[in-house]
């Protein structure tokens, strides 16, 4: 496995459960659920998209497309939920990863098969999958979230493109060739980790396999980081962003460096991109560098390294954003990168992307899958916010400052 992929292609849809005034309290709505099977061991191939996990999943009878995502609640679209009218049984708020809030409705899916493994009374949100272009791109209908992962042992191999799950605790096979560590939970059973940067500590951080970014820190633990000397050399992000499911543009004003090692527990994770950002996750980018089983019965997490994972930090150095007025465009750029060198700006319009013709019939999903291809080079025809066309060469590049 190679990963190559373009920085700042970057999403989250890290979810918080907020509940208000309701009948029932979401605190106990969350807790509902179980597996009808005492007894299963399956073995799911999943589809791996932009860095993330989809999987196949059947309710009534229907095949749907569903994102793993250990750091969001399970959740259906409002189309699932009119097909199959289930039952409502309380309302609240959802807080996503840019801190965007929303109200809901929680529903109780009665029976959902995963393989053929029956999950059964399981509470979930009702979400709208197409407010965030970039999350449309997936093309998912829900979300297997860690309230229903709570219920079984997982394994996660990117290599194989395949999650077991299974009703008994990890083999002892496993446990002696794996680095284990420690996890936590929150009330919505997010699972939760420590790691340390240098001296610094950083608590609560969320295993989120549904960002496909690296290491992102709360803006206040990036600072102690800097004060700390965790870390040194820092490249600035500005324009804007819309991450998170909700689709909310934000602006922003992050920064990006890298570490040589994190540490978390007694595992050692070399070569590490690290940004500033709403909230604490640790991404795909990472996990996807080993095979991963989440211990349930022991909380903790057994991670065994893959020997043909190659880490590059190589980036052109922008993201893509998209919207009915302003079309596909520069949504934010990094300091030294390619893209900054060559006078790329937040705001400009791409109207073409090497061969994609955004006038003529490509769209922004196309553009979304292209910057994930392994191409080191990239030319853009671009339109600046006073009418003039701009075209630049970009080569992918590590970062480094101006002296």
């Amino acid at each position: 496995m190679n990963i190559k992929k373009s920085k700042l292609h970057f999403f989250s849809l890290i979810i918080i459960m907020m509940a208000y005034g309701c009948s029932l309290k979401w605190t106990e709505a969350i807790k509902r659920g179980e597996i009808a099977e005492s007894s299963f061991n399956a073995t799911l191939a999943f589809e791996e998209t932009l860095g993330l996990i989809i999987v196949p999943v059947v309710i009534n009878g229907k095949s749907y497309r569903f994102l793993f995502d250990t750091g969001a609640p399970l959740s259906i679209s409002d189309e699932i939920w009119q097909e199959n009218d289930f039952k409502l049984i309380t309302t609240g708020n959802i807080v996503d990863s840019d801190k965007n809030r929303t109200k809901v409705n929680y529903v109780q899916i009665d029976t959902l098969l995963f393989g053929n493994t029956p999950f059964v009374n399981q509470t979930a949100f009702v979400a709208n999958f197409e407010l965030n272009p970039k999350i449309k791109c997936l093309d998912i209908d829900g979300i297997i979230g860690s309230n229903l992962m709570r219920h079984c042992n997982w394994e996660i191999d990117f290599i194989k493109g395949e999650i077991a799950f299974k009703d008994d605790s990890i083999s002892k096979f496993i446990a002696d060739s794996a680095v284990a560590v420690p996890f936590h939970t929150d009330i919505q059973y997010n699972i939760l980790v420590d790691l340390k940067v240098g001296e610094a500590v950083i608590r609560n951080l969320t295993l989120d396999y549904g960002s496909n970014g690296s290491l992102t820190l709360p803006e206040k633990d990036f600072q102690t980081l800097k004060q700390k000397g965790s870390i040194e050399t820092t490249f600035d992000i500005f324009g804007t962003a819309k991450s998170g499911l909700l689709g909310e543009e934000i602006k922003i004003n992050r920064e990006i460096t890298y570490a040589d090692t994190i540490t978390m527990g007694d595992l050692v994770v070399d070569n590490v991109e690290i940004s500033s950002g709403k909230s604490g996750l640790i991404g795909s980018e990472i996990l996807s560098r080993y095979h991963i089983s989440i211990d349930w019965d022991r909380k903790q997490l057994l991670f065994r390294a893959i020997d043909t994972v190659e880490k590059s930090h190589k980036t052109f150095g922008f993201s893509l954003g998209y919207s009915d007025k302003k079309n596909i465009y520069i949504q934010s750029v990094i300091e030294a990168s390619p893209a900054f060198r060559a006078g790329v700006e937040p705001g400009m319009e791409i109207l073409k992307m090497d061969s994609l013709g955004f006038t003529n019939g490509n769209n922004f999903c196309d553009c979304m899958d292209y910057l994930n291809s392994e191409s080191d080079t990239l030319s853009l025809k671009l339109k600046t916010p006073d009418g003039s066309v701009k075209n630049v060469f970009l080569e992918k590049s590590i970062l480094i400052k101006s002296q």
